[in-house]
């Protein structure tokens, strides 16, 4: 999982496919208050509050996305992305 520009220009310049999962952009206060829930420090939350409409509308715009999937109210990553597991390897 990437959130952050800098990865994802990498993913870019390496032809790497990856999709896109956003919250919709008018959740804004459920999601300030996810990361107030889960104990996110007052410094990350007033930085992702700065930043947010900057990011959604940046994820939501990113036309290398093979995918792109808004969440909504309510919403968590796990509801959204398929059953992906972890395959052992084997020798």
């Amino acid at each position: 999982l990437i959130s952050d520009n800098i990865c994802d220009e990498w993913l870019r310049e390496n032809n790497i496919e990856y999709w896109q999962v956003y919250p919709n952009i008018e959740l804004k206060e459920e999601y300030l208050n996810r990361m107030k829930d889960r104990g996110n420090n007052l410094e990350f939350i007033n930085y992702q509050s700065k930043l947010w409409n900057e990011w959604v509308e940046g994820c939501k715009n990113d036309k290398w996305a093979t995918k792109h999937i808004e969440l909504q109210s309510g919403q968590y990553l796990e509801d959204v992305l398929p059953n992906l597991k972890l395959k052992e390897k084997t020798l």
